[in-house]
């Protein structure tokens, strides 16, 4: 399982051991504080994972909200606030998009996963307290957030090359904007998956109705308009997800992934490995 604590001065992310060794990953920009053993200052942040270590630090544009590493061939995206379940704010938001960018044309990077730091879920939507706040003192900030979160959806959903999102624990809102629609959707037996939009007086946004509209009869309506949360077996039943994973088998998985693609940018032949070669991997992985 996932280990997380964070607070202002240190960063923390211990995932279950049985990762094969591999390169130590590249990290993007030095400096950042992390907490490894004893609490000290030292660039980058770091996951652990069994006896091998993920760089992770902040992106371009230099917020610590959201983390990146490349590890092997499979770029890393961790959301980090994990005492807000990973609430997406703006500048996680323009981070993203940004390093979505670069690694598009980045040749070592030939997959994607999205991650969340801690253990209560991947991202718990977008942050509506910050809108709120934008809204009253009379700003475009609400608007703004909007505008670059559902590009990032359509971002995600049209990357040119495949991304895995790992939906375990509270998947929610604009979470479901930044997974639902990712080569392979990894939810596990933790997974509490809503669009509880309504609720607030609010519709289900980040393009949520345009799957849930094919859902089988009418369970997709039934969760539009109560927002009800459901497991991840009823997501994948909904078409959300793709498969339930044990929770724990995650490192192993993503390790896997990056293994095959690194095969895979070894044998120039094979040229990027496809969507579709993820997809039937990552079920053949799952098993």
């Amino acid at each position: 399982t996932t280990a997380t604590t964070h607070s202002a001065s240190t960063t923390k992310v211990n995932h279950a051991s049985g990762v094969p060794r591999r390169a130590p990953a590249r990290p993007l920009i030095a400096g950042s504080v992390c907490q490894h053993g004893p609490a000290r200052r030292h660039p980058p942040a770091r996951v652990c994972q069994g006896d091998d270590m993920a760089d992770f630090t902040p992106g371009p544009t230099g917020t610590d909200e959201v983390l990146f590493a490349v590890d092997g061939s499979l770029g890393r995206v961790l959301l980090n606030r994990p005492r807000a379940i990973n609430s997406l704010t703006r500048d996680m938001v323009v981070a993203m998009r940004a390093q979505l960018e670069a690694w598009a044309e980045d040749p070592q990077v030939q997959t994607v996963s999205i991650e969340g730091a801690g253990e209560r879920g991947l991202c718990a939507g977008g942050d509506v307290r910050a809108v709120r706040e934008a809204h009253l003192a009379g700003t475009s900030g609400g608007v703004d957030f909007w505008a670059d979160e559902y590009v990032l959806d359509a971002q995600i959903a049209e990357y040119p090359k495949p991304v895995v999102a790992v939906m375990d624990g509270i998947v929610m809102g604009g979470g479901l904007g930044i997974s639902m629609f990712a080569t392979a959707r990894w939810a596990t037996e933790r997974s509490r998956i809503a669009m509880p939009e309504t609720i607030i007086g609010f519709f289900p946004d980040v393009a949520a109705t345009y799957l849930l509209s094919r859902a089988p009869g009418e369970t997709g309506t039934h969760v539009a308009l109560t927002g009800a949360s459901v497991t991840g077996t009823d997501a994948v039943h909904l078409g959300l997800a793709d498969a339930v994973v044990e929770s724990a088998r995650v490192p192993e998985l993503l390790a896997a992934i990056a293994a095959i693609t690194d095969w895979a940018r070894a044998a120039p032949r094979a040229g990027a490995i496809s969507s579709a070669a993820l997809a039937s991997t990552s079920a053949a992985l799952i098993g």
